[in-house]
């Protein structure tokens, strides 16, 4: 539990986190608390003006947490509010433009998918997930591009790689098409539909599959 507050090893992107001040704070709420004991006596007057304290740091403690809970919501609410009050968070751009692309609300998801890559040029997802919106609208070139970016920077990406070869089967460039359709195969053979293996690319026309994974 101690590992990750005290910064020796970094779990996940997040170099720190509201929650890895839980434990440590223990420490310091029973030094604030003894000392306001030590400081107001033990008397009985010392007695009520720390109970009025007490009310008083709950009551406050109380409303801004109702103030927050409706950001707990649902992930749409959360990854809103977090895009809201920071900047460059290229996590929380990426999981809002999913969730809004997940509503429907494709010219929003797009616009954030945007912010994600100018905050972190290699945020692989992002680039998915942009080539997906390019490509369901037919911008196939500039669909294209985003792909392969994203498997610059990851070449392990199984949807990048699917999404690359429906495009290319769709532009009529067949060989590179059943090359990453190959790929995929290779990667992570339960994501490539059975008849396209050992035979190229074989999906009727339509609208590309979205990267779903959250990073």
């Amino acid at each position: 539990m101690l590992v990750p507050v005290i910064g020796l090893v970094q779990v996940g992107e997040q170099a720190y986190a509201d929650r890895y001040t839980y434990l440590p704070s223990i420490g310091l709420y029973l030094a604030v608390g003894c000392g306001l004991r030590l400081l107001l006596g033990g008397g009985r007057m010392g007695q009520r003006a720390l109970l009025l304290i007490t009310l008083a740091v709950s009551v406050c403690l109380t409303i801004v947490s109702r103030g927050n809970v409706p950001h707990w919501k649902d992930n749409y609410s959360l990854f809103g509010q977090a895009v809201a009050v920071t900047e460059h968070n290229h996590v929380m751009e990426h999981n809002y433009g999913l969730e809004l692309y997940n509503r429907g609300q494709k010219e929003k998801a797009e616009k954030y998918f945007r912010m994600s890559i100018v905050s972190k040029p290699e945020q692989h997802g992002s680039h998915t997930n942009l080539g997906v919106i390019l490509a369901e609208r037919r911008q196939y070139d500039e669909a294209i591009k985003h792909f392969l970016l994203s498997l610059q920077y990851n070449p392990t990406n199984v949807n990048a790689h699917l999404n690359l070869a429906k495009v290319y089967q769709l532009t009529g460039r067949i060989p590179e098409a059943r090359r990453h359709f190959s790929i995929a195969a290779e990667l992570d053979p339960t994501k490539v539909p059975r008849r396209t293996k050992g035979r190229g690319p074989a999906i009727e026309p339509g609208r590309v599959n979205p990267n779903d994974a959250k990073e």
